[in-house]
């Protein structure tokens, strides 16, 4: 992408941000989840600036590639749900120090898979219900590195629990 397609991007992404947070808010529930869509139909539009301003509406083509992100957001969401046993029903709602032994147990065995820092940051959002916003400031990480940290610790906790299941049950 040159210095022009940059600065039209950017007039674009500024001009539309409310707007595109408005429409976004209400299909992914959350502030953070639309922030996390507006940012990545932003990184899409720096890949294929040509096809953006090519474009008869760059604006809408921005707002809809926005839109469509979400959807894919909410896709990966449900298809997660369906796929995993949630951790609310592995761990209890406690600090790990008032676990139990089975519960440190599972705990070890997360930390096997993942770095520790990654499995705090991952079980904040997951059981503590922390918004990504939050989670970023705690871990001094920027929100799109937090979301994606999460998103590969998931993914790995569950290519661990495929591959070995009677480890974790």
């Amino acid at each position: 992408m040159n210095e022009e397609q940059g600065k039209f991007l950017e007039e674009i992404y500024h001009a539309n941000f409310k707007r595109m947070l408005l429409e976004l808010y209400p299909i992914l529930k959350d502030m953070p989840s639309a922030q996390v869509a507006i940012q990545e139909a932003a990184r899409i539009a720096c890949q294929k600036p040509e096809e953006m301003m090519s474009s008869p509406n760059p604006a809408g083509w921005l707002r809809k590639t926005a839109g469509l992100v979400a959807k894919n957001m909410l896709r990966e969401q449900a298809r997660q749900k369906r796929t995993f046993l949630p951790l609310e029903v592995l761990l209890p709602e406690s600090e790990p120090s008032e676990w139990d032994d089975s519960d440190r147990e599972l705990v070890q065995l997360c930390l096997d898979v993942v770095s520790e820092e990654d499995f705090t940051l991952f079980r904040r959002v997951t059981l503590d219900g922390w918004a990504y916003v939050d989670a970023a400031k705690a871990a001094g990480i920027s929100l799109w590195a937090c979301y994606k940290r999460v998103e590969r610790t998931q993914k790995k906790l569950r290519r661990a629990i495929e591959e070995h299941p009677e480890r974790f049950f």
